[in-house]
């Protein structure tokens, strides 16, 4: 794999229970694929600092599925 950039994105989420959110992305792509970028998805709180989040992101030339897992001391 290569990677030729940089991205930036805010993220809102909407808290649905204590332990589901649902995600909005939207930002910027620089580099491989120059433009904008948005997505939506779900996060779940597994512990107090580890999250599992499911997005659907997509770019000028590029859709992408992801799973992120996200730690918050």
């Amino acid at each position: 794999m290569k990677a030729n950039g940089l991205w930036a994105t805010v993220v809102a989420r909407l808290i649905v229970t204590p332990t589901i959110e649902v995600l909005g992305r939207v930002g910027a792509d620089f580099g491989d694929d120059d433009g904008l970028m948005a997505g939506i998805g779900v996060g779940f709180n597994l512990t107090k600092s580890f999250k599992l989040r499911f997005e659907y992101v997509q770019r000028e030339n590029t859709d992408s599925i992801q799973l992120n897992l996200v730690f918050q001391p």
